[in-house]
């Protein structure tokens, strides 16, 4: 008799130390499993946000007339299309504003010489319709930066 109450005790011991392990071992995968999700789901977001953030500091770099800024991706980014379409507006960009310049510098030169001296008409016309011509492609160079103020 005094051997039967021992071996329902060890029995529900055991029982109990099987429940607690199984306990344990559940949280510990469901731990393990956490922590996988998360590293997944940290590893995408960068990989996802790496190359917006790196377009976003491309773009105000350009906006404040930065115009060599280019983008660099690491391998394995999202949207790898990004950079060339950043490329290929900064150079639209470039090209339009060193148009403009060349225009202006143009069109102070013309002005310049037209103060220094004495102007027959016939000779005051050509040189009055290019000084037009030219003013009328900086407003649609402002135009396109979208400068309203300029026209």
């Amino acid at each position: 008799m005094s051997q039967e109450p021992r071996d329902q005790l060890t029995a529900s011991t055991t029982e109990h130390e099987l429940i607690w392990v199984c306990v344990f071992s559940g949280a510990g995968q469901l731990l393990l499993v956490g922590i996988l999700v998360s590293g997944v789901a940290l590893y995408a977001s960068h990989r996802i946000a790496g190359p917006l953030i790196r377009l976003e500091h491309g773009l105000r770099g350009l906006a404040q007339g930065d115009l060599t800024a280019k983008l660099q991706f690491r391998r394995g980014d999202q949207d790898r299309s990004l950079p060339g379409a950043f490329d290929a507006l900064r150079e639209d960009v470039s090209q339009r504003v060193a148009t403009a310049r060349d225009t202006a510098r143009d069109l102070r030169q013309l002005v310049d010489d037209a103060k220094t001296r004495s102007w027959t008409t016939a000779e005051a016309e050509p040189l009055l319709r290019r000084i037009q011509e030219d003013a009328k492609r900086l407003r649609q160079a402002a135009a396109l930066a979208g400068d309203a103020d300029a026209s």
